[in-house]
């Protein structure tokens, strides 16, 4: 029952998803759960950077194979533009490593809308363009300056006002492009964005170990399938 969510949160393919689940996702203000975005760019692309620089021990290496691995798993999930601006700021990130310079998110942002609308201006006008850079500039810009004033290192108040960042960003464009507001989504976000490692976790490790067993495949997406009926 929860093949068709796991094939659009692993592989970006959304045509299998029903229209009634997807919009319970979109009505909840969870729709990105579902898309491939920085959520699961970040994931997939730090668990293969640390696990290539535990087993190699370079830098340089350990980011080439990660690189050219997201690459191709942007265009192997449809090339959307909020995958794609996932994958140049983890490019950034690693390059900023390697060279030990620090990595600046706001930046990294700003090269990947270069990059991206000098491919095509018109990705200026898409609503997944300007939710994808609206939520990071959330994070940069107010989750920021929440966090500072508020927080005081407190991790479940940074949690709050980061997704709080988001919110402040993107409900403006979400009212536009959906007329509604997600009034629940910020609940919702708190509680299941950080069940999203569980998820891609155990789906990656279902899709994998699928190749050389069905068995094995099934035992390893149980987590995903029980955590997907829960999310739903």
């Amino acid at each position: 029952d929860t093949a068709s969510l796991a094939g659009a949160i692993l592989l970006g393919i959304k045509s299998d998803v029903e229209e009634e689940v997807k919009g319970l996702y979109q009505e909840a203000g969870i729709f990105h759960l579902i898309s491939i975005s920085g959520l699961h760019i970040s994931f997939i692309g730090l668990s293969i950077y640390k696990i290539l620089r535990k087993c190699t021990g370079s830098f340089g290496l350990s980011g080439v194979i990660t690189g050219v691995f997201l690459m191709f798993y942007a265009i192997l999930c449809g090339e959307s533009v909020s995958a794609l601006r996932a994958v140049i700021m983890a490019l950034v990130m690693m390059t900023a490593w390697y060279l030990g310079r620090t990595y600046d998110l706001l930046s990294a942002l700003s090269l990947a809308a270069i990059l991206l609308l000098l491919d095509s201006p018109y990705h200026l006008y898409q609503a997944g363009f300007q939710l994808s850079f609206g939520a990071v500039l959330g994070i940069c810009l107010v989750s920021k300056e929440f966090t500072k004033a508020f927080a005081n290192e407190n991790k479940l108040l940074e949690m709050v006002f980061s997704n709080l960042g988001i919110q402040f960003t993107t409900l403006p464009l979400i009212l536009y492009y959906y007329c509604e507001i997600p009034v629940y989504s910020l609940a919702l976000n708190l509680i299941l964005v950080p069940c999203m490692s569980l998820v891609l976790g155990s789906g990656l490790f279902a899709l994998v170990l699928g190749f050389f067993s069905l068995s094995l495949g099934k035992f390893a997406g149980g987590v995903m399938e029980v955590l997907l009926n829960l999310f739903e």
